[in-house]
Parts: C-alpha cells; structure tokens; sequence
C-alpha cells in the first residue's frame, strides 16, 4: 500500500520519520549558503576570481569555471599572437567560479579555512582547486607552474594518513 501511495504522489507519514533519523544520525556533508558566502569571499580574496556561487549541475567535480572564453579559441589566439608579435597572450582575466557545495573537498576546504589550522595549506588547496577548474575547462596556459605545489600538496596527503611509527624498543639494561 505504501509503494501504492508513492507512485500516486501521496506521502507517507513513516517518511517524515525516516527523514529525521537519517538527518540526525548522518553529519552534515553539504555546506549551508551561509558557508558558501563566507568561502566564496574567502576564494575571492587569495585567487583572481570574480566570483563565486553554488551550484547543483556538479556531482562528481569539487568546481568549474563558468562562462570562460573556449580553451581551443584561447590556444588559437596565442599561436596568433605569437606569429604576428612574438608575444604571448595575456593572463587570463579572473575567472568565474562555481562549487558544489556537496563535495568533500569543498566541504573539507571550508572546515580548514573557517579552523584556520593550516592557512598555507588552505591557500595551496584554493589554488589547485580553481587550477584544476581551469584544466578542466582547456584554460591553463603553464600546467608546469602548479607542480611544486601539488607536490606539496601529496607529500600533506600522505603526511596526515601515515600511522605514526612506533617509538624504538629501548634495552632494560642498567
């Protein structure tokens, strides 16, 4: 009777309870739009962004650049303009940004921010976070300038989730 009720559209009233339990038990994994504007101002003021909002069209992606000129027309101009000048194209202009509120390194990056534990390693993570967005999109121009600071950003990794070795066995002799 219950999957009746469902497929017609009516409710049933075991699912207002079932909804309660399952908030309670599970913690937060999405951050609230009060949280996202503190992080949006937060990215805004360590990355050249011009803005920063949530959106819900990502699922598997922490963000993306939205509204950014086509990666293919950005190397086309650059050829372009290397052949008729011998200069190389302008940085990019800040960008747009939009993150998925739901996803955990978005998630994780504003409980790092708003602690204020690591401020280097959130400043590191914001800007491998947009540069990812930009590889994503065909925009970055020098992937090679981001490596010295993803590396940093493993060897933090696999810092925090080695188990501690254990203390050397000392003699009992005296």
């Amino acid at each position: 009777a219950s999957a009746r009720r469902r497929r017609q559209g009516e409710k049933d009233d075991d699912d207002d309870d079932d909804k309660e339990k399952n908030s309670s038990a599970v913690p937060a994994t999405s951050l609230s739009p009060e949280a996202v504007t503190s992080l949006g101002a937060w990215l805004k003021s360590e990355l050249p962004l011009e803005s920063v909002e949530a959106t819900t069209k990502l699922t598997e992606s922490p963000a993306v650049v939205a509204d950014a000129e086509s990666g293919a027309m950005r190397r086309m101009m650059s050829l372009v303009s290397q052949q008729n000048t011998g200069v190389d194209l302008p940085p990019l202009p800040p960008q747009k940004l939009q993150i998925n509120p739901k996803h955990p390194v978005i998630v994780a990056l504003h409980r790092l921010v708003t602690n204020g534990d690591n401020p280097a390693l959130a400043a590191d993570a914001a800007a491998q976070l947009l540069d990812n967005a930009l590889i994503a999109a065909g925009l970055m121009d020098d992937p090679q300038r981001m490596l010295k600071r993803l590396n940093a950003l493993l060897a933090a990794a696999l810092e925090s989730n080695s188990s501690p070795s254990p203390p050397p066995a000392t003699s009992s002799e005296e």
